[in-house]
């Protein structure tokens, strides 16, 4: 239902002598987010590379995304790029991290720093009040899960996930629940909280709104959205081409192995 935008990600400043082009030139992050917003211009180096040079880079990551079946909305990601940013401005030579690297090392240096986003997050929750969001869905193998996240100016920052499916979702039950991660929060910064629209998540939205005079209880425009759009394939008039949409659909995700 809800999809987190990226965090902004607290910079790691590098550390080591720099020369002037290193302290005058954008960080990776500057630069993707230059190109993003469409201000971005292409750099000398560049443009003097020939269109031969920039398709045997590209074809060089795409076997690489083949290779290890990554999906290829991930070139799209924000870090992505800032990544390859970040590997151009070193230069020729770079070393990429082994596996051990990525598994310990640099898995406890990126949690050093989400616990930094945090901080930041949580100083806009106390300056400016925060959203409570509740997000439910049922995976594969059939375990109910409950996402929290916490919108504010700062942006959409991910808590945690419960599975609550040993739990009876009634209103009271969802209620405590939500109650919980408010006091986690704290009380005095969440003043508001969203969830879907199911009678059980209203009734729950009526008790934590009774229990806390100062919070307001908001239904979600994409699950109203999704509910709309689904009462609107069960019109005579579009079932049909909806289920012929599905079946090629089916047939595409299926044959995806051997597409690729």
């Amino acid at each position: 239902m809800f999809k987190a935008p990226a965090a902004k990600k607290t910079k790691e400043v590098p550390k080591g002598n720099k020369s002037i082009i290193q302290m005058l030139r954008p960080t990776p992050e500057e630069i993707v987010d230059q190109r993003h917003q469409g201000c971005s211009q292409p750099t000398i180096p560049a443009m003097t590379k020939s269109k031969e040079e920039k398709h045997y880079v590209d074809m060089q990551w795409a076997l690489w995304f083949y290779e290890c079946g990554v999906p290829f909305n991930s070139a799209a990601a924000r870090q992505f790029q800032i990544a390859i940013e970040a590997t151009a401005q070193f230069g020729s030579g770079y070393v990429p991290p082994s596996p051990h690297l990525l598994g310990e090392p640099l898995l406890n240096d990126a949690v050093k720093l989400t616990s930094n986003v945090r901080e930041e997050h949580e100083q806009a929750w106390k300056q400016y009040g925060c959203t409570l969001m509740s997000d439910g869905w049922t995976d594969r193998r059939g375990q109910h899960m409950i996402n929290f996240l916490v919108n504010s100016p700062e942006g959409t920052y991910f808590i945690e996930s419960v599975d609550a499916s040993a739990e009876v979702h009634d209103a009271f039950m969802l209620a405590d629940l939500l109650g919980k991660k408010i006091d986690e929060i704290g009380k005095e910064k969440v003043v508001q909280v969203i969830t879907d629209n199911g009678a059980n998540y209203k009734a729950a939205g009526r008790i934590l709104m009774e229990r806390i005079p100062t919070l307001f209880w908001s239904p979600c425009a994409t699950h109203c959205l999704d509910l709309m759009l689904e009462e609107i394939g069960k019109l005579q008039a579009f079932k049909k081409t909806i289920a012929r949409a599905r079946r090629i659909t089916t047939f595409i995700y299926g044959m995806g192995g051997f597409l690729v």
